[in-house]
């Protein structure tokens, strides 16, 4: 939204949460917005085992060293 009001976009990461790779989702949601600069990750499984894996990485990430 923001590119398509002219203001400059870049530099963000996404990321895609699918049972299966899709090219709509792998192109417009991943490659398109991170084209000019950023990162993007697609996680392929069950949203089940997905989601607790990624607030249990997040959670260790921001807790800091030990």
């Amino acid at each position: 939204m923001a590119r398509n009001l002219g203001h400059p976009a870049h530099g963000f990461t996404t990321a895609s949460f699918d049972m299966i790779s899709h090219y709509r989702p792998r192109v417009n949601v991943l490659q398109r917005p991170t084209a000019s600069g950023g990162r993007y990750y697609e996680l392929i499984g069950h949203h089940e085992i997905l989601i607790p894996l990624l607030f249990a990485a997040v959670k260790e990430k921001l807790a800091g060293p030990r």
